[in-house]
């Protein structure tokens, strides 16, 4: 090769990646001498050709402490083998510069002798420099991917394992050396979730990062709910070669948000609960919905109800029931139980103490026990049949069923399956029966109430008879009254008129006329639908008819009544007949004579309001009362009559004469009740 052929072909290899380019002469005495060199020989090393001429080469500028190596590998180029190396070399200036050295002998092919030395060499100091940055921070990052806190897996598009840190081992029981190149998905996680495992790592293929919930399985099989958020992991060329796995462990996290969705069920049916058990009023519908309720979130066999009489100190079942069976039992025949002594009964036990208590070993503390009562479900046969290879309950949950500390009863619930309660299902219970408690009280109030209403209805009923027979039977001695009373002034009449002495047969008239008067009081009661009251407007009518026809005169006497329409009771009315009877009559025979003009008598009755007084009148325009005669005085029997009836309805009454009489009785509505 010419000079102009070695130095363009130098060239070239420059100008591709190399920072310079060297021809070295192998001389017949093994001596290397520098032919021909291309390039930033001189800014790399800081010596010139011609300095370099004086010298070795190449062992000249080569870093002492890789001198070693670099002759090992000059050995190799003179055997005749090309090379590659990269070694440290010592500038001009003693700055150490990296370089990489690339050697190729030329050989004679007639003698096979190494003639010439072709190489290139370029500079990697920083290339260096930054390879141990980042040696140094692949430690840092590896260190730090260590000491973090949560789960990092490593690994390939096909799920085979690169890197796991210290925590994957201390979660999964695995050490690295375990799990470095298998395929996770086969062993870490749960078979049931392995489809989605491919799918996300499929996802993962295509640059798409996501998180998501799964189940791993540690090395002793246990399982555990983990949050994976899973990146795509790429090479210098942007081009995903794996992901990254950032795993935390969501158990217990998932462990709390179930027990919260448990608590918030057992909120929202404990509302409903308490919604239905407070418009029930029926004992064995409260039980039934407890029943319910209970059976959708406590495992058990059989449910009992027991209330509990404090006075009596018994225990009464009132609600049976199995969870096999459609409807509770008739608890009719189930006798009481006394409560058991302190120490003696476990129901007895629970009563006295107005305490819970889960026994998940009952068969055993049934054993202790010193008192037991043998209280079952009856089961149809065919049911019976098949569980007589059912164990006896092996477990029990007794809760009290308390209104204000009190005890009112217990509820019993009775399990087949050993260690079938638990202090979560025992406080649900008690909230449970603390609204029953409300429900089962104002249950047994209504019921009581209801036994009330039908002994007061029946009192009621026996009584509107009784006051029915009464009023029967005082209507008909009302109207036996009043015909005897008419037979009494049928026979005075009769007699009156075999009687020729005007006087006698005057005082014949007079007792006929008084016992009219006390006859109409009963004929008006007989009518009336309140036996204790009469309406005294409508008797003031019928006395004055009655005095009209038996009083007959030589010149007829016109007789008006003004009557507010008043009621009186009994005692008042009678005397108050006999009164007016009284002052009519006394109107009729003295006032006027046949000379007298447009005679009349007025009768009038009313109460006045504000004086809280009846006032009943008699007013006649005759010649006014003789003055003979003393008004209150008892000079005669219907005077006397009158005074004496006055003060018995604490009355009293007076007399005007000025142009005719005027005769006023005043008494109070009260005087009856008060005497009373």
């Amino acid at each position: 090769m010419d000079e102009r052929n070695k130095l363009s072909y130098l060239e070239q290899l420059t100008n591709l990646t190399f920072d310079y380019t060297y021809l070295l002469k192998v001389e017949s005495n093994d001596e290397i001498v520098p032919e021909i060199i291309v390039g930033s020989f001189e800014n790399i090393t800081g010596y010139s050709i011609e300095e370099l001429r004086e010298k070795n080469f190449f062992l000249s500028i080569i870093y002492e402490d890789d001198l070693l190596t670099f002759l090992d590998y000059w050995g190799n180029i003179i055997s005749g083998k090309p090379e590659t190396i990269i070694t440290r070399i010592l500038t001009k200036s003693n700055e150490i510069k990296w370089v990489k050295i690339y050697s190729k002998p030329i050989i004679n092919e007639d003698t096979r002798n190494i003639t010439m030395i072709v190489g290139a060499v370029q500079e990697i100091t920083e290339q260096k420099l930054m390879e141990e940055v980042l040696k140094e921070s692949e430690s840092t990052y590896r260190s730090l991917l260590e000491s973090m806190g949560e789960v990092i897996v490593l690994a390939d598009n096909n799920d085979h394992i690169l890197y796991v840190n210290r925590k994957f081992s201390e979660l999964m029981q695995y050490n690295k050396f375990e799990v470095i190149g298998k395929v996770g998905y086969n062993f870490l996680v749960d078979e049931s979730e392995r489809k989605k495992i491919i799918t996300k790592n499929k996802l993962r293929e295509s640059g798409i990062a996501d998180s998501y919930e799964t189940v791993f399985v540690k090395k002793n099989g246990e399982k555990m709910n983990v949050m994976v958020s899973g990146s795509p992991y790429k090479n210098g060329e942007n081009r995903v070669i794996g992901s990254i796995g950032v795993i935390n462990d969501i158990t217990e996290h998932k462990s709390i948000l179930a027990r919260l969705k448990k608590q918030k069920d057992e909120l929202d049916i404990l509302y409903q609960a308490g919604r239905l058990l407070s418009m029930n009023l029926d004992v064995e519908s409260i039980f039934n919905t407890v029943f319910d309720v209970i059976s959708g979130v406590v495992d058990f066999s059989e449910l009992f109800v027991a209330k509990y009489e404090s006075e009596e100190q018994m225990i009464k079942y009132i609600y049976m029931r199995s969870i096999n069976g459609a409807d509770p039992v008739d608890i009719s025949q189930v006798p009481a139980i006394p409560l058991a002594p302190e120490g003696f009964g476990i129901l007895s036990d629970v009563i006295r103490k107005s305490s819970s208590i889960i026994l998940n070993d009952y068969q055993e503390t049934l054993k202790k026990s010193k008192t037991k009562v043998k209280v079952s479900v009856p089961r149809r046969r065919e049911l019976a049949e098949e569980e007589e290879s059912v164990s006896k309950p092996q477990s029990a949950i007794i809760v009290p069923i308390k209104l204000d500390e009190k005890v009112l009863g217990v509820i019993q619930l009775y399990s087949q399956n050993k260690d079938a309660y638990t202090s979560e299902q025992l406080v649900f219970l008690e909230s449970l029966m603390h609204q029953a408690s409300l429900a089962y009280h104002n249950a047994m109030l209504y019921q009581k109430a209801q036994e009330e209403i039908v002994v007061r209805k029946q009192a009621e009923k026996d009584l509107k008879a009784l006051v029915n027979e009464r009023e029967t039977l005082l209507k008909e001695i009302y109207h036996r009254v009043k015909n005897n009373l008419q037979i009494v002034s049928t026979l005075l009449k009769m007699q009156s008129e075999k009687i020729h002495d005007p006087v006698v047969k005057k005082y014949f008239l007079e007792s006929r006329e008084k016992v009219t008067a006390i006859s109409l009081i009963h004929d008006r009661l007989y009518g009336m639908r309140d036996l204790s009251k009469i309406d005294f407007s409508d008797y003031i009518e019928s006395l004055v008819s009655s005095i009209k026809i038996m009083h007959t005169l030589d010149k007829p006497v016109k007789i008006t009544v003004d009557s507010e329409k008043i009621t009186l009771p009994i005692d008042i009315a009678m005397p108050c007949g006999l009164i007016l009877n009284e002052l009519i009559l006394n109107a009729l025979k003295h006032p006027f004579t046949n000379d007298s003009v447009n005679p009349e008598i007025q009768v009038k009755f009313s109460f006045d309001k504000i004086k809280n007084m009846y006032s009943m009148k008699v007013i006649d325009n005759g010649k006014g009362f003789p003055e003979k005669i003393v008004f209150n005085s008892n000079d005669s029997m219907g005077l006397k009559l009158i005074n004496t009836l006055t003060k018995q309805i604490d009355g009293t009454i007076n007399m005007k004469s000025s142009n005719g009489t005027a005769i006023n009785l005043e008494f109070p509505p009260s005087s009856y009740t008060n005497r009373l």
